[in-house]
This record gives structure tokens, C-alpha cells and sequence, in this order.
């Protein structure tokens, strides 16, 4: 994990185009790494600096995109729960980090129909109860205007993106 953080460090620092080229293809070749899932959960805690967070929250959505069939049926459970708490720990965050958190739980929702077809509705409920404050309802909307995009980046075949649209309808 110290290598990881070293290499955010270096690639948020001022530095030449060759070292910020080997940084940056470092981190690239870790993201595609399994020990990248849990990397980025240890990254987006908030005790660690936002860079590293902002990272995390890059990498989580990164894998969940180009990762997702290594997800197994009851890790999928536990990572909707870990989105969900990440949307309402983070609503009132720096827009970039928010964004990538936005962007890794509708990635997520894109991809995970199957196991939950009432995503859209939940989120509006949890919204709508308005325990977490406005920033909350915020976050939902944002995650919510991602879904398009999410689904026009998913690699689905015809039959599978119109069951999608359908169920998000």
C-alpha cells in the first residue's frame, strides 16, 4: 500500500514529463491488478489526503467498469452497501472526489440490474427521506444523471443494453 500511495504522491507533484509518464504507467498497470480492489477502499478513507481519496474513488469506478465479472454474486451485496454509505459519507465533498463516487455507483447500478432492478427507486426513497440533508439529495441526483453515460460505456451486447434501459426506465 506504501508503493501505491508513493506513486499518487509523485503523480500530484511537481515533477518532470518522464518521471510523471513512469508514475502514471505504474499506477495504470496496478489498476488492473486484483490487490486494486482493496486498495481502493483503503484510499478513499477520509483520514487519508484528498488526493489519495480522489484516487480511490478513480480506482473503485475504474474496476467496477472493466472489473465487474470479477466480482462474485455476494461481494456484489456488500459493495452496493459500501457505495451506498460511500454516497452518504462523502455528499458534502470536494466535486471531483463526489463525481468518482457518483460515477463508480452508477457504473455500478449499469451493471448490477439483475440483482437489483429497483435501484433507481431506492435511491429516490433513501433521497426522499431527506435524513441526510440536501448534499445528499444532490449526490442521488448526480449518480442518478449518470446512469446514460454509464450505459453508453458498458460493454453490452444489443439484447442485454435494452434489458437495461428497460429496467432503469
Amino acid at each position: 500500500m506504501e508503493e501505491v500511495e508513493r506513486h499518487i504522491t509523485a503523480l500530484y507533484a511537481p515533477v518532470n514529463s518522464v518521471e510523471f509518464a513512469k508514475t502514471d504507467q505504474w499506477l495504470s498497470e496496478f489498476s488492473e491488478s486484483p490487490r486494486a480492489w482493496e486498495a481502493a477502499k483503503l484510499l478513499i478513507d477520509r483520514a487519508r489526503p484528498i488526493p489519495h481519496q480522489f484516487y480511490g474513488a478513480l480506482l473503485l469506478a475504474k474496476k467496477i467498469r472493466m472489473g465487474w465479472l470479477q466480482i462474485s454474486a455476494s461481494l456484489q451485496g456488500e459493495l452496493r452497501e459500501y457505495l451506498l454509505n460511500l454516497l452518504v459519507q462523502y455528499s458534502a465533498s470536494p466535486p471531483p472526489l463526489k463525481f468518482q463516487i457518483c460515477s463508480a455507483t452508477a457504473s455500478y447500478i449499469v451493471r448490477s440490474v439483475e440483482t437489483w432492478p429497483n435501484a433507481v427507486e431506492d435511491l429516490l426513497k433513501l433521497s426522499a427521506q431527506n435524513s441526510y440533508g440536501i448534499a445528499f439529495s444532490i449526490i442521488i441526483i448526480k449518480t442518478l444523471a449518470l446512469l446514460p453515460e454509464q450505459l453508453e460505456v458498458a460493454s453490452f451486447g444489443f439484447q442485454k443494453r435494452k434489458k437495461v434501459e428497460q429496467t432503469l426506465s
